[in-house]
């Protein structure tokens, strides 16, 4: 059951959610969503429960300032930040009544139409990052294909995926290079190197002498772009 009750000053007040347990005595919370939690035992009167809430309602804010900190990203040494084509950038994230996030050279500016608390940020800025890595990773592929000029003479589909285990893969069977989204946090030459080995996929689909081989004649430096993208952090 939920429960709204006002505090002394009247301009401040606190929703919370009780149950009715076995319990000896009330019992409070604040989930990792910010909701507060009562468990009380049976037949204890609803005022009793407001006066408990009311009287902890310092240590509730304390609470969910922490939950708040926790689960935003702001700038500082013990923050969090994000990679976006090689280069580091903090997150900025302001509620407003629209959502628009986009990246400037001060940061990722987050504005989101919903409460910090129900905000789950890396998930929001994967699914950023997979909708912009369409259009980098398309360009990509139009500039790196020039490079194989009469090497290969189809132009493959491309896909932008979220996965764990692989940078890209190409699938003779739909002429598709699949491009994972994460892979736009890493410096431009790298996103060209993925792009190039699964190019040479489509003439070799083994990782045998003329794979490399062909590698090579296209892209000359591919093992210093590899070691890049080995290196880099993440």
């Amino acid at each position: 059951m939920n429960r709204t009750i006002i505090l002394d000053d009247n301009l401040n007040e606190i929703e919370y959610h009780y149950y009715f347990k076995n319990n000896k005595r009330i019992y409070l919370r604040v989930n990792k969503e910010g909701e507060i939690i009562v468990t009380a035992p049976k037949r204890t009167l609803l005022e009793e429960i407001d006066l408990f809430v009311k009287s902890n309602s310092k240590w509730i804010d304390k609470k969910k300032k922490q939950i708040k900190d926790k689960q935003t990203i702001y700038t500082g040494e013990d923050k969090e930040w994000i990679y976006h084509l090689g280069k580091k950038y903090p997150i900025f994230i302001n509620e407003t009544h629209k959502t628009n996030i986009v990246l400037t050279p001060q940061g990722l500016i987050m504005d989101i139409s919903i409460p910090y608390i129900k905000l789950d940020v890396l998930k929001t800025v994967s699914s950023w990052r997979k909708f912009t890595a369409k259009y980098i990773c398309t360009a990509c592929l139009k500039k790196v294909y020039q490079l194989f000029e009469t090497k290969i003479d189809i132009y493959p589909n491309l896909k932008i995926r979220t996965t764990t285990s692989r940078w890209g893969s190409y699938s003779p069977k739909t002429n598709s290079i699949m491009i994972n989204s994460e892979l736009i946090k890493y410096p431009i030459n790298c996103i060209e190197f993925v792009i190039a080995h699964e190019l040479c996929h489509i003439k070799h689909l083994d990782h045998g002498k003329n794979f490399y081989k062909l590698l090579s004649e296209v892209m000359p430096d591919y093992q210093y772009r590899e070691k890049i993208l080995k290196s880099f952090p993440n």
